[in-house]
């Protein structure tokens, strides 16, 4: 499955899915996202004509199958799109046809920008050696676009984050995969050193400072001076939750903080706290506290009025 129009303008990625009739189900479109931009689509058997991709996009089925004829590069590709695999359609790529036969298939497109290596995006040279290939069987692959994809349904506290750790080690994994394709074997480094105290203080206090903002992967990593792939294991080592977890578990107890002041609203405190709307934050605050924002905010009211009130039982 494959992208085609401008990199400067998310909202018109899918748009020959839409003219082919693939149906989109959620998206960043609304997010914020800084990291890329991510779909999720059910496509039914369709045929897009020829087109340049214009970023790089890799495509993860979800569920279903369908089978797939292509031809890219001057290579003709007919494989199974089946729940489990990915394809990859590099940047710059002419395709002279996509066709989607004898089935209907979730997808999650993951279209990925490039930029300099100060950016949030990664650089070019990360996807020099990536192939026009599909049909590719993956099993943390999978998961990973699973996630992103129950992230684009449903967000939570640190999403934005959560999918930027998701988006970079997709990127880190098919990577590994080409490498290991193209030489005998990766370089097998050593991930299981996590952050001395120095770095590791640096980085809490950082983020507790950016409960109310947004910070990028590559921001955080940049405060312990680590890439952004070794910073999110080194993270996990040290803390046993990745940054995303780490910034959601703080965002949802200043939820709850905020939720005990009478005068804050739902729709302000979601707003605070990065939500793209209140109906996200209610999910979120729902899941991980088990009550909604209201009740749990005249829960706290009904027991600070009855320690005020003398002769109140409880």
């Amino acid at each position: 499955m494959d992208e085609m129009t401008s990199p400067s303008n998310s909202s018109n990625l899918g748009d020959k899915y839409d003219a082919a009739g693939n149906v989109p189900l959620a998206s960043t479109a609304n997010r914020l996202w800084r990291g890329g931009y991510a779909e999720l689509r059910v496509h039914r058997p369709s045929a897009i004509d020829a087109f340049v991709q214009s970023v790089t996009e890799v495509a993860i089925v979800i569920d279903g199958c369908a089978r797939i004829d292509r031809r890219g590069n001057s290579s003709i590709q007919r494989f199974d799109a089946k729940a489990g695999t990915f394809c990859i359609c590099p940047q710059g790529v002419p395709v002279d046809y996509l066709q989607s036969k004898a089935g209907n298939v979730k997808i999650l497109h993951l279209y990925i920008t490039h930029g300099p290596e100060t950016s949030n995006q990664p650089s070019a040279d990360t996807f020099a050696d990536w192939p026009y290939l599909g049909g590719i069987p993956d099993p943390l692959v999978a998961q990973i676009g699973a996630a992103i994809a129950e992230e684009l349904l449903e967000e939570t506290a640190g999403g934005e984050l959560l999918l930027d750790t998701l988006k970079d080690a997709l990127i880190a994994r098919i990577s590994r995969r080409i490498q290991r394709a193209n030489m005998n074997g990766g370089s097998g480094r050593n991930s299981t050193c996590g952050l001395d105290s120095a770095r590791l203080t640096r980085v809490l206090d950082f983020l507790n400072g950016s409960i109310e903002e947004r910070p990028s992967l590559a921001d955080i990593a940049k405060t312990a001076c680590l890439s952004r792939y070794h910073f999110v294991r080194a993270f996990k080592v040290a803390t046993g939750q990745t940054p995303c977890q780490y910034l959601s578990g703080l965002r949802l107890d200043r939820a709850r903080e905020l939720l005990s002041c009478e005068q804050e609203s739902i729709d302000n405190i979601a707003n605070r706290l990065q939500f793209s709307n209140s109906a996200n934050f209610c999910r979120a605050f729902r899941r991980n506290t088990g009550f909604s924002p209201t009740a749990y905010r005249n829960r706290f009211t009904r027991r600070r009025l009855s320690q005020q009130t003398p002769g109140t039982s409880r």
